[in-house]
């Protein structure tokens, strides 16, 4: 077992409905994790995102004062928070919406621990991608932004070189890292080359073949 599986991590559940929140709860713990605090609505939930620190947050999306999604996503410009949010099938376009911006997976109910377990690692996995970009980036909106030029470059490498999604990341970072640029630059590379990124001065392939000089 990974360090990354083994670690636990404190959870925020939130659900308008006591069955179903309680019931999120025991799957969370089910697969050792902690229970943080259970909100019953969209107030309650802002108000303990927003003055102490859960790892994660697993939420229904509507509540009766409002939808769960928008203040996530707005608080998430200011106090990122990974998150995973529960929904019914028609409300799936709308989160995929704001997965772009933010830091969120959703599943579609029912939802058991198995179902959570993975979606944990996932999302947790994404958020500490995302805190080492902050660290790139002082400003936390060109974090978001960059995030979202790596996402879609980690996309690419996973479809043309038949990567993991941690191995795509890996890729983009040592990229960076070997030649001294910033994680947004290569993926912008990328993005432009289809998954390709080359030197200046003979045109070789450095995301397959490794750096040579420069990006």
């Amino acid at each position: 077992m990974t360090r990354d599986m083994m670690k636990k991590y404190s959870v925020l559940v939130a659900h308008r409905d006591p069955e179903k929140r309680e019931a999120l709860a025991a799957h969370i713990r089910e697969t050792g994790h902690e229970i943080f605090a259970q909100c019953s609505s969209r107030t309650e939930m802002e108000t303990v995102v927003g003055e102490r620190n859960p790892d994660l947050v697993v939420s229904g999306c509507e509540f009766g004062d409002g939808c769960a999604l928008e203040m996530l996503t707005k608080l998430c410009e200011e106090k990122p928070v990974p998150s995973i949010v529960v929904s019914e099938k028609a409300e799936t376009e709308k989160i995929e919406k704001a997965m772009a911006d933010h830091v969120m997976a959703y599943l579609v109910p029912p939802v058991t621990a198995r179902d959570l377990r993975p979606a944990i690692q996932l999302v947790m996995k994404r958020f500490e991608e995302f805190q080492e970009l902050h660290k790139e980036n002082a400003d936390l909106r060109e974090a978001i932004e960059t995030r979202k030029y790596v996402e879609r470059a980690k996309g690419i490498l996973m479809s043309t070189q038949d990567l993991s999604e941690e191995e795509a990341y890996l890729r983009l970072r040592k990229l960076a890292t070997a030649n001294r640029v910033h994680m947004r630059k290569v993926a912008e590379i990328l993005i432009q080359n289809g998954g390709r990124t080359k030197t200046g001065s003979d045109g070789s392939d450095v995301s397959s073949h490794g750096p040579r000089t420069s990006v």
